[in-house]
């Protein structure tokens, strides 16, 4: 089977994915992107990405080119111009990939009258089937991937867990002024006894270390620029209590699983799709929105070390049994398959 991906770039933490996949499919993946030649050991081709306020134009891609592949993945985003051709021209191969149906109202019809085109939507988690058969999507067009992150030599660590960590970047809408508000309510002994680290880049570095100095807590709280090496942020995540984002998360949550690390989360958060791997009270706490909330949570796991165990290999056996990137790229070529047959 023959499939080519069309989206604008390769996040790093598609590169295992896409690698995977191709292996999977005995070299049957092409992955267009505006991203220049990369060290690529699945077949790439460059396209030129044009952008016009809000819409998006992928220049060089033409019906000769996508005749070739037997399922064409599209990005599902109203803002590609090309996806309106694609569902045109070449529907009986075009399969959809995103996270919801966003959230404009006025667009829903549009958007299941887009994916009703296609041969196929994939869905993030499993739970987000029931959301789109709600929205008027056939049952038959949808399947879902498992979305996660490669996490190399992944395993519960034995190290000993010596602070909170977040990661990721260091942006006003993660809420992490949050953290350092709720830690600086717990007492002095519990500070002492654990810490912060935010591993990450962002324009808010300078507000948070002010932020943690005016609540009494620098000594307690360490700044490490944002990494991309795997090792790297094993390294960290292995000493890790918890993961803490009060605002929304994503795949970060399957990079902490996946080194046994709980997360700890507010509930009323638009969240990612990935969220739903958080099983609170189990693997990790979904809170209410106050710093309090937060804190307690922190609280439970110094004060109790055999609930803390118990989140953390919980956390492990979610990512080990159901999250690692084989089964999230053996579900995916499944679902390809399957949308390939229907539409003969």
């Amino acid at each position: 089977m023959r499939i080519a991906i069309i989206q604008e770039k390769i996040a790093p933490y598609r590169i295992p994915f896409f690698t995977q996949l191709n292996e999977k499919l005995k070299g049957g993946l092409t992955v267009f992107s505006g991203e220049q030649a990369g060290d690529f050991t699945f077949h790439h081709q460059h396209i030129r990405i044009r952008r016009k306020g809000n819409w998006v134009l992928p220049l060089g891609l033409d019906k000769t080119q996508l005749a070739q592949f037997d399922v064409v993945v599209m990005v599902f985003d109203l803002r590609w111009l090309t996806l309106y051709p694609l569902l045109l021209c070449h529907h009986r191969k075009v399969v959809l990939w995103g996270q919801g149906m966003g959230s404009r109202q006025m667009l829903s019809s549009l958007r299941t009258m887009l994916i009703n085109r296609s041969i196929g939507f994939l869905a993030y988690e499993e739970n987000s089937e029931n959301y789109f058969i709600q929205r008027g999507i056939a049952p038959e067009k949808l399947a879902h991937v498992g979305n996660t992150v490669a996490v190399g030599e992944h395993g519960l660590s034995a190290r000993p867990r010596r602070y909170f960590i977040y990661m990721g970047r260091l942006q006003a809408r993660k809420c992490l002024d949050q953290v350092i508000r709720a830690f600086a309510l717990m007492p002095r002994a519990m500070q002492e006894q654990s810490g912060l680290l935010f591993l990450g880049d962002g324009d808010i570095r300078s507000e948070l270390e002010a932020l943690a100095q005016s609540s009494g807590v620098q000594k307690y709280c360490r700044f490490v620029p944002g990494s991309y090496d795997p090792q790297v942020v094993k390294g960290y995540l292995d000493e890790a209590i918890a993961y803490v984002s009060p605002g929304p998360v994503g795949l970060g949550v399957l990079h902490a699983f996946g080194c046994g690390v709980p997360v700890i989360t507010r509930r009323n958060v638009a969240h990612g799709p990935e969220v739903e791997n958080v099983d609170d009270g189990r693997n990790g706490f979904l809170t209410a929105d106050s710093d309090q909330a937060i804190m307690e949570a922190m609280q439970h796991y110094l004060t109790s070390s055999a609930l803390h165990r118990s989140h953390c290999e919980a956390a492990y056996q979610r990512y080990a049994e159901h999250r690692t990137m084989d089964k999230m790229v053996a579900r995916y070529a499944t679902a390809l398959q399957g949308f390939s047959q229907q539409s003969l």
